[in-house]
């Protein structure tokens, strides 16, 4: 009987998964998706409420406390404020996810600052209801895309989500199917 010396060729098995540096690689440059920037920016906001000493509670800005008059006026000087001190979150090009991990921090501070200031100024900051918004918002969208031109819907999208109304739902008896001991055999 003889033996086979040739080296047989690896058989193709198709495409293979790829590894997390090569997903890395490939997300540089490219703008992440809303709801990884939303979910990402939920998490931040839960990491701080969780820990009280944590280092980013130290993006704030400092003229709240002081501020009377026009909350549109206010809120963009807090935004200057935020676009000198932090330049690094103004940055031309797509919002990939370096710049991601650089910016929620500070947008946290400015979701923080916002709700601040217009407590300062006189009442709560109503919630966001797509159909019928309050002003506050169109000042609050104007004055966030101005700012920030290339990521700015970004912002904005994260804010109105953060302070949107929740839909409850209220289920009549019988509406929902049997489950548990009660569903069909």
């Amino acid at each position: 009987m003889e033996e086979k010396t040739a080296v047989e060729s690896p058989v193709d098995q198709g495409p293979q998964p790829l590894s997390s540096k090569q997903r890395f690689l490939e997300a540089i440059g490219k703008e992440v998706p809303v709801d990884y920037f939303l979910f990402s920016a939920l998490e931040h906001e839960r990491l701080l409420r969780a820990r009280p000493l944590h280092p980013d509670h130290d993006y704030h800005w400092t003229g709240v406390e002081t501020a009377t008059g026009d909350f549109a006026a206010n809120f963009g000087k807090m935004l200057d404020f935020y676009k000198t001190a932090y330049s690094d979150i103004n940055v031309k090009g797509a919002f990939d996810t370096e710049q991601a991990v650089i910016a929620i921090p500070k947008l946290t501070g400015i979701n923080k600052d916002m709700q601040a200031l217009h407590k300062q100024l006189g009442s709560d900051l109503p919630q966001y209801d797509k159909t019928a918004p309050a002003p506050v918002w169109a000042d609050i969208e104007k004055a966030l895309l101005g700012a920030f031109p290339t990521f700015g819907h970004l912002f904005v999208r994260y804010l109105q989500w953060a302070h949107g109304t929740e839909v409850i739902e209220k289920f009549e008896p019988g509406s929902r199917p049997p489950v548990g001991r009660y569903a069909p055999p």
